[in-house]
């Protein structure tokens, strides 16, 4: 007598069968995936590459251009723009930056009571270094639209986007800020060079047109070269 398989034992059987069969498809469309990104990775036409790549740094462009409008709003908020980089705006701006691929750390943000500058490496392997692009609240209250700038910029030594946003004092015809003196550091802290208001007992002498410059956070008192 033929000995009968029980209905459960069947059923059993039959499921796991089916599992098999989806865990065999899952690795094939698995393996099928890997191999488009390699081909895609690996493959693509260098002009194809640099849209791509174009296209990543636009979009971290306006991704900054967020974090300067949340910014403003912050200072308008609080009147100082200290804490706006522990800001809900500002960590979900860099995780969206991170989200395009970016490095791990992809915002790096100097924040003064009266002043920010916030920048993010756009990974375009520039000979000059300047691979960040960067936007700071102009100095004034305001915000500049941003400016690709080197890792230099938007430190502690440098919290600002670029040279040109500083507003360099004037100088006499035949003078130039090409090379200079350095005749006293004085005693008064700054983020950019019109924090600085140049002492009574330089603004009389006639030996040199002295004029004040914000060097290394301390405001200091210079004596411009004069142009050969």
């Amino acid at each position: 007598m033929e000995k009968q398989i029980p209905e459960a034992s069947k059923k059993i059987d039959k499921n796991r069968d089916v599992r098999r069969i989806l865990i065999i498809l899952f690795l094939v469309a698995s393996a099928f995936f890997a191999f488009w990104l390699i081909n895609m990775n690996c493959c693509s036409s260098p002009k194809a590459a640099k849209a791509a790549k174009a296209a990543k740094a636009a979009t971290i462009k306006s991704y900054l251009d967020m974090a300067s409008v949340s910014a403003a709003d912050y200072y308008s908020s609080s009147s100082s723009y200290i804490g706006f980089d522990k800001s809900e705006d500002y960590v979900k701006i860099c995780e969206k930056i991170a989200g395009t691929g970016n490095d791990k750390s992809p915002c790096s943000a100097q924040i003064n009571e009266r002043s920010y500058c916030i920048k993010a490496k756009l990974s375009l392997s520039q000979s000059d270094g300047a691979d960040y692009w960067c936007v700071d609240s102009g100095h004034s209250g305001g915000s500049i639209t941003g400016e690709l700038v080197a890792d230099e910029y938007c430190t502690p030594e440098k919290p600002y986007c670029a040279e040109s946003s500083l507003g360099m004092p004037s100088l006499p015809e035949g003078y130039t800020f090409n090379n200079y003196s350095i005749e006293k550091q004085l005693d008064v802290v700054c983020q950019k060079h019109t924090d600085c208001a140049i002492p009574a007992e330089y603004s009389i002498q006639s030996r040199c047109p002295f004029v004040s410059l914000c060097l290394k956070g301390k405001c200091t008192v210079v004596c411009p070269a004069q142009e050969n």
